[in-house]
């Protein structure tokens, strides 16, 4: 019996069948148990026993039976306890499946260091003992986790901490190509911030996982950081947001996934800079943008495209600035218009500022924008004098001032079509 995790693993003789078995249970005097002792249980699958003791509180522990000599899925011989991982794994490591409800259990935090690989193998369950549980992958290690849709690898608490919370993140500081994560499920993390975090230099590509029940957000990922690719991954029921980003570029690899009751159902980018003569494409996630600092474009040739049915939250205050030597290219259509506007109808924006000088540089088609008008005397749009370009079908609405404001610096008027 492990107390700890309320794990209890028990092996049989060859040729029990575990179908029918019925256990003596002893607990003391004034305490109860379910099922009760003397029950037949099939053992098949793990059982959840629940102990009740005098004084109401309660504890439950998973009962696991194996038939000694038997192989289980790994393809090894029976092993009927989780094994414990914990201090430093500084050489090249494998994780089997060890056909257990739990293969592994991480107690406090397991540091991957010097330049080791640990490989976690398709059917693997880890379970984190504590809200302070975590990994922690070094800039020169690696972290592979290939699982399949029939057999993915998953982290989550221990049994008797099922919720959110349960143990800390996963943190990846390794900068290895070879860190390729496929069919992970990462369940009820997040205890201090992301369950997830994607640090310095690191590079992943992440495809088929699943973000479920942070306890914050589900996955953040630093500006000098590189995702190869974000493909097709779940992100559900978390606390905080989905994702967080600090770099605009990080966008352009995540695609194809899906949301579901995230709190803030929304991609909270901390950038604010688009870097200088850079082209980004922001496409339709499914979900808002949410612009914590706003966000500003400088000069030297920076283009900005934004496709169909792209919605921008602009954070209370902060303004989304297009300057002189930028392009900006709305894409929007009469269905699926491009929008921009405030985190709600009382909380106003600062607005969306062209100074766009080079020829043709702003072309934007169904563009909503409202909340603008943050300041006194402001505007929703701002239009610079030397703006060039086009705008159609563009509407403002619930502007705190003025809707669009144009230049008025000597006669000249900005050199806009509409």
């Amino acid at each position: 019996v492990n107390e700890q995790t309320k794990q209890v693993n028990i092996e049989v003789p060859a040729g029990t069948d575990v179908k029918a078995l019925v256990p003596t249970i002893i607990v003391s005097d004034k305490a109860t148990v379910t099922p009760a002792s003397g029950t037949q249980v099939d053992f098949t699958n793990p059982v959840v026993y629940t102990v009740k003791a005098e004084d109401g509180s309660t504890a439950a522990y998973v009962v696991t039976v194996t038939v000694k000599g038997e192989v289980n899925p790994g393809g090894n011989t029976t092993v009927t306890d989780p094994q414990e991982l914990n201090g430093t794994i500084d050489k090249h490591t494998t994780l089997k499946d060890l056909g257990l409800p739990i293969d592994y259990i991480i107690d406090g935090t397991l540091w991957i260091s010097g330049n080791a690989t640990l490989t976690i193998e398709k059917g693997v369950t880890i379970a984190f003992a504590s809200s302070s549980s975590a990994i922690d992958v070094a800039g020169d290690c690696g972290l592979v986790m290939k699982g399949t849709k029939d057999m993915p690898i998953q982290f989550t608490g221990v049994p008797t901490n099922p919720g959110s919370g349960a143990w800390d993140r996963i943190a990846l500081h390794s900068s290895r190509k070879e860190n390729v994560w496929e069919y992970v499920e990462f369940i009820n993390g997040g205890s201090n911030e992301e369950m997830v975090a994607i640090l310095e230099e690191a590079k992943v590509t992440i495809k088929n996982c699943t973000f479920k029940g942070s306890d914050s957000d589900a996955i953040w990922v630093n500006g000098a950081a590189t995702v190869l690719a974000a493909e097709n991954n779940i992100f559900e029921d978390n606390a905080g947001y989905p994702i967080v980003v600090n770099d605009f570029r990080t966008l352009d690899t995540f695609s194809d996934n899906s949301f579901k009751n995230n709190d803030n159902e929304m991609i909270r980018i901390n950038a604010y800079w688009f870097e200088k003569g850079n082209k980004y494409t922001f496409k339709n996630p499914g979900i808002p943008y949410f612009l914590h600092n706003g966000a500003r474009a400088i000069d030297n040739g920076t283009t900005c495209t934004i496709e169909e049915g792209v919605t921008f939250i602009v954070k209370e205050a902060e303004s989304v600035n297009f300057e002189y030597e930028t392009k900006l290219i709305v894409k929007g259509t009469e269905k699926a218009p491009v929008t921009f506007k405030g985190l709600a109808d009382d909380m106003y924006w600062n607005g969306l500022f062209l100074y766009c000088s080079r020829s043709e540089s702003i072309n934007i088609e169904n563009l909503i924008v409202s909340e603008g008008g943050y300041e006194d005397n402001s505007q929703a749009i701002y239009i610079d004098n030397d703006a060039k370009g086009t705008m159609k079908n563009v509407k403002v609405s619930n502007s705190n001032a003025y809707g669009i404001k144009l230049g008025n610096r000597g006669n000249e008027e900005p050199h806009i079509s509409t």
